[in-house]
């Protein structure tokens, strides 16, 4: 593939949206139909192939459109575009879901799967195609479903929403920087899709749990303990840790809520006051704290610290007899 630029924008003598369709059908093999309107002042769609790779960049206005699979494709032509989101918001229907994306977004795609675009109103992305050969050569699979998958809380989304958006903003396509950026780029592209991989690798799963339990048990006492810090501490995406625990009778969530409960039982055995086992657990209130631990016990905490008390009474009793 050559290193040039297809550009097209709207103008006062703008060509027909045919003229976009012919780009896109140039590089990436996907048929595109503007099912709405023709193209509108301020639209534009700059693509910029570079190697293996290829870089788009698009602004469109309100509009719908039918991407068609292409069946005589061969394997080589076959791309997955790793898109982010920069302003606006996209309604996309794709392998029987529809997602509505927003500004910020990071998903992958399948260019080959049959897809709707909805566009409201002003929609600017950018995206970087990837060959499936490129994906095989790192022996990386995306989803098998044809569809779309987010990399929102990936650590590498920050990045990649950041490199997505400079190459569209200040990207020379012949300069050596623009090509050095374009490395890094398919690095972290590669790098969001293995992190993926990795954590929900089922041999890891196991281990993924029991490393947030411990981590849970030693944080019980965090005022933000919470399934997305809980994922930032172990560099997994939330959609990730709540897939860790989808086979297990309770969600991260419930397990933080027990750990919290069972620990509050352990403080109250001790002598703590209702009111200080409340606080140093962060719950909202002591009368909130109370309708939870009675709920879990079917005891209210006063009334498990008096059974407390009294049992240790009975065994000081048998013990000086």
């Amino acid at each position: 593939m050559t290193s040039a630029t297809v550009t097209w924008s709207a103008c006062a003598d703008a060509p027909s949206f045919s003229c976009l369709n012919d780009a896109l059908a140039q590089f990436v093999p996907i048929s595109v139909l503007d099912m709405r309107n023709r193209a509108g002042r301020g639209e534009f769609a700059s693509m910029v192939p570079l190697d293996d790779v290829v870089y788009v960049d698009v602004s469109w206005s309100s509009r719908e459109m039918a991407r068609h699979a292409r069946s005589e494709v061969s394997a080589n032509g076959e791309y997955f575009a790793l898109t982010a989101v920069r302003s606006g918001t996209e309604v996309v229907a794709i392998a029987g879901e529809t997602h509505r994306l927003t500004t910020g977004d990071v998903v992958l795609w399948d260019c080959q799967a049959p897809t709707l675009f909805g566009v409201p109103s002003q929609l600017r992305k950018s995206a970087l195609l990837i060959p499936t050969s490129v994906l095989k050569h790192m022996s990386l699979t995306p989803r098998g479903n044809r569809g779309l998958q987010y990399f929102n809380d990936a650590p590498t989304a920050p990045l990649l929403r950041q490199l997505l958006t400079y190459l569209g903003d200040h990207g020379q396509p012949l300069s050596p920087s623009y090509r050095r950026t374009r490395n890094a780029l398919l690095e972290l592209a590669l790098g969001t899709i293995e992190s993926t991989r990795d954590t929900e690798s089922t041999s890891l799963v196991p281990a993924l749990r029991a490393s947030v339990s411990r981590w849970i048990d030693d944080h019980i006492f965090d005022p933000d303990l919470r399934p997305t810090t809980i994922a930032a501490a172990h560099a997994v995406s939330v959609r990730t840790l709540h897939r860790a625990f989808q086979a297990e009778p309770l969600t991260v969530a419930e397990v933080v809520s027990v750990r919290k409960l069972e620990r509050a039982r352990d403080l109250l055995s001790d002598g703590r006051s209702v009111t200080a086992v409340s606080a140093m657990l962060n719950f909202a209130n002591p009368s909130h704290f109370s309708r939870v631990f009675a709920g879990q016990f079917q005891l209210s905490p006063s009334e498990y610290k008096q059974r407390t008390r009294a049992g240790q009474r009975e065994t000081l009793m048998e013990a000086s007899a």
